[in-house]
């Protein structure tokens, strides 16, 4: 493959909104969002809108698939398994899967599931966008870091140059792991208390208090981290507060976001990955046993009221 020619999009949330304007906009490129009926009937009768600017995408169900050259993967945790099975069709021996998904284990449930595939492990940092009733509202769009265990690998060449050319910011560092576990540590601090605390950034950036909660939670992934050979640090949680600081304080966690819509939440890939891997090291999580805890409850109130409604 010389260039990619064909993307596929799955999940078209907050961060998907923000990478499906910019690859609908790429020109010479055959882009397409990928979605089974029901979810593409969903995304016609309800737009998608990218700060209040109507976002026209086609979309692809599986039917009409032909494999693709790339399939960004946007969806939630939970979500996962079913889009796999959507994906089936579209994925080939040349094809490159990319993940965009909090947490992880994405990555390995994605090669475990399509062996023929190039998996590029990748998160998405810098970001605060709110996904609104259609409208994707965001002041940073974020920047993708991707890479692959082989520091020479074509792929990278390949999703770098489409980058480029879609104008989408992005950074393929030296240690991608640890950046991943980085992404990790701040999902499991800031994302699982905003959710019990409904707060937005804000909150985080002027009060000392609820950032005992989040800096407790994010020291018990450095311990996990380290002992699992990841090279993450005290430090890295004063690097974390640089970027929440530059944060919008209006905009909120896509955990916060899914807790007030009274969405199931992702906690299972954030504390309940980290109490399950600590488990086996013998590092004691207290922190996210109690966040674990108090969001399930929280899932478990929401899901009765909807049945009392």
């Amino acid at each position: 493959m010389k260039q990619i020619n064909k993307v596929g999009l799955i999940g078209l949330g907050a961060i998907g909104g923000i990478v499906a304007e910019k690859l609908a906009r790429t020109k010479n490129l055959e882009f397409s969002v990928l979605a089974d009926g029901k979810r593409i009937d969903r995304y016609l009768n309800n737009p998608i809108s990218i700060n209040n600017t109507p976002l026209y995408l086609e979309y692809l169900a599986p039917e009409n698939a032909a494999p693709m050259d790339l399939i960004l993967v946007a969806v939630k945790h939970h979500h996962l398994a079913a889009t796999m099975e959507t994906m089936k069709p579209f994925v080939g021996p040349d094809t490159i899967l990319l993940s965009l998904m909090n947490g992880i284990v994405s990555e390995e449930i994605l090669a475990a599931s399509f062996p023929q595939a190039t998996i590029l492990p990748a998160m998405i940092v810098k970001i605060d966008a709110v996904r609104e009733a259609g409208n994707v509202r965001f002041s940073l769009p974020g920047i993708i870091h991707f890479g692959h265990e082989n520091p020479d690998h074509p792929a990278i060449k390949l999703v770098s140059d489409l980058f480029k050319k879609a104008g989408i910011e992005y950074h393929v560092p030296e240690d991608l792991d640890r950046d991943m576990w980085w992404k990790f540590m701040i999902n499991v601090g800031i994302n699982q208390v905003s959710a019990i605390l409904q707060a937005p950034y804000q909150l985080f950036q002027t009060k000392e208090l609820p950032n005992i909660l989040v800096d407790a939670a994010m020291h018990e992934v450095i311990a996990l981290a380290q002992a699992e050979g990841i090279n993450l640090k005290a430090d890295d949680v004063m690097e974390w507060k640089k970027v929440l600081m530059s944060l919008h304080p209006a905009m909120k966690t896509s955990m916060c976001q899914d807790m007030e819509a009274k969405r199931k939440t992702e906690v299972e890939a954030f504390a309940g990955v980290v109490i399950e891997r600590a488990k086996k090291v013998g590092i004691k999580t207290p922190t996210n046993e109690m966040l674990f805890a108090t969001i399930r409850s929280m899932e478990l109130k929401n899901q009765m009221m909807a049945k009392s409604l």
